[in-house]
């Protein structure tokens, strides 16, 4: 490798640090720039119509132009639910494996027509592939998705280690360890930055390998051997999925899937030979209740819902409005996944309800996917970086990680603390590491999406002003001969019976102000001018609240 002093080495941040979502950077070095992922982050809060946040994008199309590929670790929509926002305007090359491929392609296909599949290169781990001059090597690690990824970036300065989302599980459902001689080997080679998934930073120790929840599984099946059973959990969770098949097959049981994002992940996992169960083992939908009834419950039912989603399975078995499956006396219910923060009430919700109902619940049948602090280490030690990021995490988990990091000896020179928006430079002139955080750029260009509807900053700042400090209408209806006459509506701003007396005064006022103007002169401006003055200023005064004033001209 060719260690240039004086080649500039880029990260833009454009999601994932300081938050918990939408997972994306952008590495450039020598005239390439290589994006490493492109999710999406569910939005917290629901009373403003947001389903999820893109990247900080900026202009989208200047920087789809501007890429040379895409690099995906996993196939999670926090990682990946974002690319076909992106590569609506340019077909970018993506490198992923076969089965982040599949999931890929199932979700652009919403957004982008004609996809060309000589956009996808497929890569396996232990890969290394050339673009434009820069060597990228595709590492195996271990999570909750087949197939994910570390991805290291050979730069002129030294290799950038992005983890990915990952853990050290040394007994994989799927069989593939991780790569722990590659990665080695890439300390020992020299590894400049490490950039590393903090999700886990605050939990001691190691987590418990996936396998390990097989036999909670099997206990729960035992203990309710004439009992219907329903498993919730994440669709993209295929080594789950396979325990709770493998165990209800070894139990006796039949099983049925349910959920539409579900049987695609299981279509995809059994493909690619990564889940493929026996057809005499499943049950069609349709056969659900007889078979039940017949069987006196000996069915396994792995569905979707574990977040709370009102449209997902669990929902709406829970509110009895489901085609397939409603709540039987004896059915149990199995949570086989972790509340996503921001989720807790909707959860909670749906737990009470089937509670309601006598419903037998097991909660938390889960184990993590994220590395717990005592692999956060091991990383660390093994790739021994020169510098330090800790990403992927909100500030709390940003910090237990940069903790750790100290730990072994790092400090605030070789830490490298960033946030969401910002670009870190790295140096390493004459062997001495350094870099240099730029100014994070605010959300001017943030862009906001729902029911797959872009939406901008001005739309949800609007939204906020509207739930907090409501709303005042004016509407002018212009008659055939030029008349005016002025209508008010308020909502939100003060109690009903108050607003309604004071806006009826106003509202004759403002009719008495408006009905000598010429129509063919006024405007917008002008009629907000007198709307203000007449009715909003002196409301605003004598109440002591603010509104939204809007003005609206209505031609009969």
């Amino acid at each position: 490798m060719n260690k240039s002093e004086n080649s500039k080495v880029e990260i833009k941040l454009l999601g994932g640090v300081g938050e918990f979502g939408r997972n994306c950077s952008v590495i450039s070095s020598n005239n390439t720039n290589i994006m490493i992922d492109c999710g999406i982050m569910f939005a917290n809060d629901p009373h403003l119509g947001i389903d999820a946040l893109l990247p900080k994008f900026g202009d989208v199309k200047q920087l789809a132009n501007s890429l040379d590929a895409v690099l995906v670790t996993h196939g999670h929509e926090d990682h990946v639910g974002a690319l076909g926002w992106l590569i609506k305007h340019k077909q970018i090359p993506i490198y992923a494996t076969a089965y982040s491929i599949a999931h890929i392609k199932n979700k652009i296909k919403y957004l982008v027509k004609n996809i060309d599949d000589s956009m996808f290169v497929e890569i396996k781990p232990g890969d290394t592939v050339n673009i434009k001059g820069t060597k990228v090597t595709f590492i195996a690690m271990t999570h909750s998705i087949p197939s994910a990824v570390a991805i290291a970036v050979e730069t002129p300065q030294g290799i950038i280690f992005h983890t990915g989302d990952f853990k050290l599980d040394h007994t994989p459902v799927e069989g593939t360890l991780p790569d722990f001689h590659l990665m080695s080997s890439m300390g020992n080679y020299g590894v400049l930055a490490l950039l590393s998934d903090s999700t886990n930073a605050r939990s001691t120790g190691w987590t418990p390998s996936e396998s390990s929840v097989r036999t909670e599984i099997d206990q729960i099946l035992a203990v309710n051997n004439n009992s219907r059973v329903l498993f919730v959990t994440f669709s993209s969770h295929m080594h789950r999925v396979k325990q709770i098949i493998d165990a209800s097959i070894a139990n006796g049981r039949k099983i049925c899937v349910l959920g539409r994002s579900m049987h695609q992940h299981m279509t995809i996992s059994k493909e690619l030979d990564i889940n493929d169960v026996d057809d005499k083992h499943i049950i069609p939908e349709s056969e659900l209740a007889d078979y039940t009834v017949k069987n006196k419950g000996g069915v396994s039912v792995i569905c979707t819902g574990s977040q709370g989603e009102i449209l997902a399975v669990l929902s709406k078995y829970a509110k009895r409005n489901h085609k397939s499956i409603s709540v039987q006396k004896g059915d149990v219910v199995v949570m086989s996944s972790h509340t996503i923060p921001g989720n807790e009430k909707g959860v909670a919700h749906i737990e009470d309800e089937l509670r309601e109902q006598n419903v037998r619940i097991y909660t938390e049948v889960h184990v993590s996917g994220h590395a717990a602090q005592e692999e956060l280490k091991h990383i660390i030690a093994i790739t021994k970086p020169k510098l330090f990021m800790p990403i992927h995490g909100e500030v709390s988990m940003i910090k237990a990680h940069k903790a750790l990091a100290e730990q072994m000896g790092y400090t605030n020179k070789n830490i490298i603390e960033a946030k969401t928006g910002q670009t870190v430079s790295l140096f390493n002139s004459k062997g001495k590491p350094s870099y240099k955080t730029s100014k994070a750029i605010e959300a001017d260009n943030d862009f906001i999406y729902t029911n797959k509807v872009l939406l901008g900053k001005e739309v949800i700042n609007q939204r906020k002003d509207l739930a907090k400090d409501g709303m005042l209408v004016a509407t002018f209806y212009v008659g055939q001969n030029n008349d005016v006459k002025a209508n008010l509506f308020s909502h939100g701003w003060l109690e009903e019976e108050v607003i309604a007396q004071s806006l009826m005064a106003h509202e004759n006022m403002l009719n008495e102000e408006v009905r000598h103007l010429d129509i063919d002169t006024i405007t917008q401006d002008h009629l907000y001018g007198v709307t203000k003055k007449i009715v909003y200023n002196p409301l605003k005064k004598k109440f002591g609240r603010v509104a939204n004033l809007y003005i609206n001209i209505v031609k009969k």
